[in-house]
């Protein structure tokens, strides 16, 4: 029967190919009703069009069968056998077929295409009309049916996992909008859930946790962020599953919290104090005015600065200009402080101490050059004036003394960054400057040094022979390794490979491979709509759309799509419709769900009509009404 039936699908096909604009009709070959076991009623629909790559566009008439007595239990119609070529070809109500679904599919989410460049492909290289609106459709219909096989092929990744895995789990949001909840696996980056969640709360988080292992099975170890709501539903699941599983956080996060703790309230101190000081605001109104005056000859005096920087004559006299472009450039390259902190936010990177600084090496250079007379004598109002910019933060003893404190609490820091063996970050673009990666041995031994750190520490404060502010950051520390401590180590696991071999293999200690995913999903988005701020977009996305990077990976293809490529995924996407339903998958989420504390889409169409405006003051107006009446009627 197989064998018929494909050869007929094979036949089917090649006509369609021809595109002979003659009329095919699709025979449909069971004709006994699976619940009563009686002959159906042969039925016959209109003509109409489907639409398919191979064939374009294509007129048909599909033959069925219809069982005059028996019912679907799910839709309550009358049960019908459909042509199984027909469906083979494009899924039920709809005219589009699966090959432009897939193709739609990939070049929306894996070439990351525009609305518009599709439409295009389409057009040009298959001859078809698409409207960007049933673009859409398409590419939503083809992340379900990726979730679909994605949890129809769980055994599968169930059984690529049995010699160990590890979950790391991580949300996001842009500008406070559309946060999304992500598991993936760390060894084979296989991303393996996402939800849209109104906030990370415990109970929300838990139950697609729960999901993940239910369907893909007990992971060596999670890792996620230190998020109360986060870490409380991970000890849950542990706890309520009996899972034998690690709870880990990530380094880079536990960093982060224990910078901020010890460096946040000095270095807001500095900043008020700077912006108080008006320096970044003088030192633009002086580049302003300073580009003004050599406007006229602007690119002769840029080529005149660089040839000033490279060469040895920075101390010879200077002309009018020449002296202002100089002074230009002083004061912009104080201005560019943030260059300094290589790509790294707060606390890994302290802005404003570079901007102290770069105002104090400013100020040392401009009053080696006035010692010189080195500025043309008309130009030495606007070094004065620009030297007064830079003494008032420089010489001012309150802000001395705030950088002072941030320094020694951030010597203690850096410190900190250095047992836990992350003083550097992969942030930055230089590869010398990246930390050098985990080994065994290294993990092996943090847990030791962060005892003989602990112990330092206790030394320290012992003696008191340190400053309140040292003092009080080595306190912070402690408190934080008191609290933390217990999921910080043990990041390897002893595993068997399929031969029975022991491995060790580690476990990542950031959530790096997390922002990662993150960071290239909103690239791509970026890529496909072209807008740059994504709160409107990511509040709206399809979360399926995250789990597309399984796309690129090497052993989700293998594993799940069997190396198959896009034109070859057909057959196993006609399948799926008959499998499992979209809705049945633990990645369903209603529209109440998706939204969280706004407004479903669908209510805010009906509440936001006028009419519906006009009935409430209506009901109110005639309730109001009443009970004037009612006041009447008794006086």
């Amino acid at each position: 029967m197989k064998l018929i039936y494909s050869c007929l699908l094979e036949i089917y096909l090649h006509i369609l190919s021809l595109q002979d604009g003659k009329l095919l009709i699709f025979k449909t070959i069971a004709d006994t009703c699976p619940c009563c076991g009686k002959r159906m009623e042969s039925k016959s629909s209109g003509e109409r069009e489907i639409i398919t790559l191979i064939g374009r566009v294509s007129t048909i008439i599909e033959d069925y069968f219809v069982c005059p007595y028996c019912k679907d239990e799910k839709t309550g119609r009358r049960v019908i056998h459909h042509s199984e070529i027909l469906r083979s070809i494009l899924p039920l109500k709809t005219k589009y077929g699966y090959d432009i679904e897939i193709e739609v599919g990939y070049l929306q989410y894996a070439d990351n295409k525009q609305m518009e460049e599709i439409k295009s492909i389409l057009e040009d290289t298959y001859g078809i009309t698409v409207s960007q609106s049933q673009i859409h459709e398409l590419g939503i219909r083809f992340l379900r049916h990726m979730v679909v096989n994605h949890y129809l092929s769980a055994p599968l990744l169930n059984k690529l996992f049995k010699s160990g895995c590890v979950y790391h789990i991580d949300a996001t949001c842009e500008a406070g909008r559309g946060m999304e909840l992500a598991v993936k696996e760390g060894w084979t980056g296989i991303v393996l859930g996402v939800w849209k969640i109104p906030t990370e709360n415990e109970e929300i988080i838990k139950k697609h946790l729960r999901s993940v292992v239910e369907m893909f099975g007990e992971p060596i170890a999670f890792v996620s962020d230190m998020g109360n709501g986060m870490m409380a539903a991970i000890s849950s699941v542990i706890h309520e599953m009996q899972l034998e599983s690690r709870q880990l956080v990530c380094h880079t996060h536990f960093l982060k919290a224990v910078g901020k703790s010890i460096l946040n309230d000095t270095f807001q101190t500095l900043k008020s104090q700077l912006r108080k000081q008006k320096t970044l605001a003088d030192l633009n109104r002086f580049a302003k005015e300073t580009g003004n005056i050599i406007k006229p000859q602007a690119a002769l005096m840029r080529d005149f600065v660089i040839q000033w920087q490279s060469s040895s004559a920075q101390f010879q006299a200077l002309g009018y200009l020449e002296s202002i472009a100089v002074l230009r450039a002083f004061a912009q390259w104080v201005i560019l402080f943030a260059m300094e902190c290589n790509g790294e936010g707060f606390p890994f990177a302290l802005s404003h101490i570079k901007l102290f600084d770069r105002c104090a090496t400013v100020l040392g250079s401009l009053l080696n050059l006035l010692e010189k007379n080195c500025f043309n004598e008309r130009a030495i109002k606007y070094a004065k004036r620009l030297q007064g910019i830079l003494q008032g933060p420089v010489e001012n003893s309150e802000i001395q003394k705030t950088v002072q404190d941030i320094r020694e609490m951030n010597a203690v820091f850096t410190e900190l960054r250095e047992v836990l063996r992350l003083e550097k970050t992969d942030v930055y673009k230089q590869e010398k400057d990246k930390k050098t990666p985990d080994s065994l041995e290294i993990v092996a031994k943090l847990k030791k040094e962060t005892a003989r750190f602990r112990s330092v520490i206790s030394d320290r404060l012992e003696t008191g022979i340190i400053s309140v502010a040292q003092a009080n950051a080595l306190r912070i520390i402690m408190a934080y390794f008191d609290q933390y401590e217990r999921y910080l180590f043990n990041h390897f696991a002893v595993i068997h490979d399929a031969s029975g071999n022991i491995i060790i293999k580690l476990i990542e200690r950031s959530n790096n491979i997390m922002e990662k995913l993150y960071r290239d999903q909103k690239h791509q988005i970026r890529r496909r709509t072209g807008a740059k701020n994504l709160g409107f977009i990511f509040e709206h996305l399809f979360p399926a759309a995250a789990m597309m990077a399984n796309l690129d990976n090497p052993v989700y293809q293998q594993t799940v799509l069997n190396n198959k490529t896009r034109t070859e995924l057909v057959d196993l996407f006609s399948s799926l419709d008959d499998s499992m339903d979209y809705r049945d998958t633990p990645m369903f989420q209603d529209d109440f769900v998706l939204v969280g504390g706004r407004l479903p889409k669908a209510d805010k169409k009906i509440v936001s009509k006028s009419s519906f405006t006009e009935v409430i003051y209506m009901l109110s107006d005639e309730y109001s009404s009443s009970l004037s009446s009612g006041s009447l009627a008794l006086s």
